[in-house]
């Protein structure tokens, strides 16, 4: 048996010879867990862009409503990329919004932002807006959370509503804001965030629908953004979460705009509100870091 000091000169030139290619290979598989390469959602089947849609008909009975082709809540392909610049823009007049809506998505901010960044709504006089509040408002809404503002139907301007938590760098969520004449509620990854009671009501407006902008431009990736005309209910919004990031819609006769952003910017809603990549919007295939499926 070798001597206790010949067995701990041997140990260290084992480590001394190969412990450097062992720090390599940890150092090699902590990068590809931060890429999403052990993600389940990387190596599952994709949707392709189209491959769920609605199918309205209107007749005697009102408006009929069914989603076709394969809508098994497969993720998908491609996401929106904005990279501070390039948005999506839905032509004016073709969404109408009052005091009663829903807005859902999936919303990865990426890197910290460093000034306030519009995510999405419809801008100016008469609009709404999400944005991310990084010291830009004072009072009660925070620095780094989802702000939710509106000007009523008296004209009134209210930074009204921030998550409750500040927002994860880097991570995948699914944001839904529910709004009606009395109460305005946000809710995150399925669970009611925070509620409060409408200040007014937000003013009736024909406005542009922007994706990934506002008054200024968003930094990081959005998905499966749903806007209906009806404020959904806590079930409902904790199904749309359930669903995944490639889950259908949740009450399709008042879906007004379904914008998947699987590669393409069009409406899936069945009501033609297809938008247009402006200022050079791309698309990430390699979305899958930083998201758990439900």
């Amino acid at each position: 048996m070798l001597p206790k000091e010949k067995r701990l000169q041997g140990a260290m030139e084992y480590l001394m010879t190969y412990g450097w290619a062992i720090l390599v290979i940890a150092v090699v598989l902590g990068v590809l867990y931060q890429l999403g390469v052990f993600n389940p959602a990387t190596f599952s089947p994709k949707a392709t862009s189209g491959s769920c849609s609605v199918f309205k008909n209107v007749n005697q009975y009102g408006i009929q409503a069914s989603l076709k082709g394969i809508c098994s809540g497969l993720p998908p392909q491609f996401v929106g990329r904005f990279s501070g610049s390039g948005f999506a823009q839905v032509p004016a007049n073709s969404l109408v919004t009052g005091n009663t809506f829903t807005l859902s998505m999936w919303l990865n901010m990426g890197t910290f932002q460093t000034s306030c960044r519009s995510i999405i709504g419809k801008t100016n006089s008469a609009g709404w807006l999400l944005y991310m509040n990084q010291g830009c408002v004072s009072g009660p809404v925070s620095a780094s959370k989802i702000a939710y503002k509106y000007v009523d139907s008296v004209g009134v301007t209210h930074d009204a509503l921030g998550t409750a938590n500040t927002f994860p760098t880097g991570a995948w969520i699914n944001y839904l804001l529910s709004v009606n004449s009395t109460t305005i509620t946000s809710y995150v990854n399925g669970k009611a965030d925070r509620q409060i009671t409408a200040q007014n009501t937000p003013a009736l407006n024909t406005n542009l629908f922007y994706i990934g902008n506002g008054d200024s431009a968003f930094n990081g990736s959005i998905a499966d953004v749903q806007l209906y005309n009806i404020s959904l209910t806590s079930s409902q919004a904790q199904g749309l979460y359930l669903g995944g990031i490639g889950g259908p819609p949740e009450q399709l006769q008042n879906l007004i705009g379904w914008w998947p952003l699987n590669g393409d910017t069009k409406d899936y809603s069945g009501n033609n509100n297809n938008a247009a990549p402006m200022n050079g919007m791309s698309y990430y295939t390699t979305w899958s870091a930083g998201y758990t499926p439900p």
